[in-house]
């Protein structure tokens, strides 16, 4: 068999512009001497880093409204797989969550409503990109007992397959990320649905996807813990894409123990399930032995961490197909995490994050494996202004056999504060990704794909209650 993801001229051309951008921007990352770096406005770009601001309960409204363009709207790629071309032109869309948390001593609740659509003006069509909800809860079950509960849904009118999705207009703190126990997303066990993007609109397949974790952490010394996890996630497609409709469940267990104030030794082990309606599944064993490092230290004019984890992942296919892919029944990955962060003397920070690892996603019938390196640069441009710029990729393998895909994405975003509650805001991102032919064809998708916007548009923030 013979692919076409060799071929990156293009994702070389992009990263080195994002590279030349990400330099560029990094000059500026020192405020000049005398200026203040202390933004006016805390709540519409959200807490400061470090910031020790709490509010006992909200209720937050958050909104964008835009418009834009985009030379591939409905990401239909180099020789589509379903009727209608490709088709470039320009769009309005608007996106909203209203999000609830209240806290307390010992726990802390929240709860999450987002959708988003867009009106594509060449075809006057509305467009739903996705509608979903998040619920999270925390509480402190002893002064050593930690219960943490999440459930998600998503529904999608269209449905994107690649698992790297540009980021949405909406600021980060959408997603409730200091409410999820951060355990539960370690290297090789993958939590279920992700969270849903207003830029990859992708086939035309409607989807609806849950998925719920709990976790339970236990203090037994100063120095070490024990913590258990149980999860499940279901993908439903309907009746037509069978092969790909799953469920998944999963469990593991970890004993953490300092080794010192910067290192920490990891043993465990969890089990993953995949099946679909048609009989097929593949079944993970994770051996979750390896060590957590994480250091900051000083080095130029701020703060700089390196954190690097380790661990294995070995999955068990009770079917094979080894036309085209690979024959083993055991497939054993090494997976892994690497973050280098450094955050300026102004609320500036610099990131590179490398993970290996080895998931089930959505809408793919087989365990995906790969590598993927990401690299961000945000910070303040005055006291009005943030400016955040991404550059990723991500190369690996669907069905563990050999590299069958690669994508990459760069995004670009400027913001400019009005009132406490108002931004405008302009965005530019660029998309590409590479699949295998006969990858493509089991996903119904084009297999080539490249695709370039700019949207500009308001940001609106309204404390609801406090």
């Amino acid at each position: 068999m013979t692919t076409s993801v060799g071929r990156l001229g293009r994702p070389s051309r992009t990263a080195a512009l994002a590279a030349v951008v990400l330099a560029s921007l990094a000059g500026a990352a020192a405020p000049a001497a005398g200026q203040s770096s202390e933004r006016p406005f805390r709540g519409l770009f959200g807490r400061l880093p470090g910031s020790s601001e709490v509010r006992p309960q909200s209720l937050d409204f958050t909104a964008s409204l835009f418009g834009g363009y985009d030379d591939d709207i409905f990401a239909r790629g180099t020789g589509p797989r379903e009727p209608g071309r490709r088709l470039g032109g320009t769009y309005v869309g608007g996106q909203g969550v209203l999000g609830y948390e209240r806290r307390t001593e010992a726990a802390r609740f929240s709860a999450t409503a987002l959708t988003a659509f867009r009106w594509v003006t060449d075809t006057e069509e509305l467009v739903p990109t996705h509608h979903g909800l998040r619920l999270g809860y925390v509480r402190s079950l002893s002064p050593r007992t930690t219960l943490a509960l999440t459930q998600r849904a998503y529904y999608r009118p269209y449905f994107s397959v690649v698992p790297f999705a540009a980021p949405s207009t909406l600021d980060p703190t959408v997603v409730d990320e200091d409410v999820i126990d951060p355990d539960i997303d370690v290297p090789g066990m993958d939590v279920g649905a992700g969270g849903p993007d207003d830029v990859t609109l992708g086939v035309r397949r409607r989807g609806v996807t849950y998925a719920g974790t709990a976790s339970l952490r236990r203090a037994l010394t100063p120095r070490s813990s024990l913590r258990f996890m149980a999860g499940y996630a279901v993908a439903d497609f309907g009746s037509s894409f069978d092969q790909v409709n799953s469920q998944r469940y999963r469990g593991s267990f970890r004993y953490s123990y300092n080794l010192t104030e910067y290192a920490s030794l990891r043993l465990g082990y969890g089990y993953r399930t995949m099946r679909n309606r048609l009989g097929r599944r593949t079944d993970n064993h994770d051996v979750d032995v390896g060590v957590n490092y994480g250091r900051p230290f000083t080095f130029g004019r701020g703060r700089t961490t390196f954190s690097v984890t380790t661990g294995t992942a070995m999955a068990v296919r009770d079917r094979l197909d080894a036309e085209g892919g690979s024959g083993d029944r055991f497939v054993l990955r090494a997976v892994g995490t690497a973050a280098l962060r450094h955050d300026f003397v102004a609320p500036w920070q610099a990131q590179v994050v490398y993970v290996r690892s080895v998931a089930f996603l959505d809408g793919l019938s087989e365990p995906f494996s790969g590598d993927r390196v990401t690299a961000s640069l945000g910070g303040w441009l005055g006291r009005r202004t943030d400016v955040l710029v991404s550059a990723g990729y991500l190369t690996g393998s669907v069905g563990l056999s050999r590299r069958n895909f690669d994508t990459l994405l760069g995004s670009f975003r400027l913001r400019t504060a009005l009132t406490p509650n108002i931004a405008l805001f302009t965005q530019y991102f660029y998309y590409q990704y590479d699949f295998a032919p006969e990858l493509a064809d089991q996903l119904i998708i084009a297999p080539e794909l490249e695709r370039q916007g700019v949207r500009a548009g308001l940001t609106i923030w309204l404390p609801l209650a406090r």
